[in-house]
């Protein structure tokens, strides 16, 4: 919508809106495995579509149980010091 006396808004003020938007909807926190509840939802990479649940801790393979969202058949062990995004939404 064009207003009158307003100039037209530039590709570069359409970006700063998207940027700003894109900061304040998307909060994702990055924390390590070992700092989430067993329980909690997580995904390994900030842009993957794949959500894991954390599970109990494995002593004998010094790793955590990690069951896939989707299909609870699928489970990884991950190492406690792994790099993970939080507080998303899916």
């Amino acid at each position: 919508m064009y207003i009158y006396n307003n100039p037209k808004p530039t590709l570069a003020d359409a970006w700063e809106v998207l940027q700003l938007e894109d900061k304040t909807l998307n909060i994702i926190e990055v924390t390590e495995l070992k700092d989430l509840n067993p329980g909690e939802y997580f995904k390994l990479k900030p842009e993957s579509k794949k959500v894991y649940i954390k599970g109990e801790y494995l002593r004998k393979e010094k790793r955590f149980s990690c069951i896939d969202f989707e299909d609870i058949n699928k489970e990884r062990f991950l190492k406690p010091t792994t790099v993970i995004w939080t507080q998303f939404e899916f």
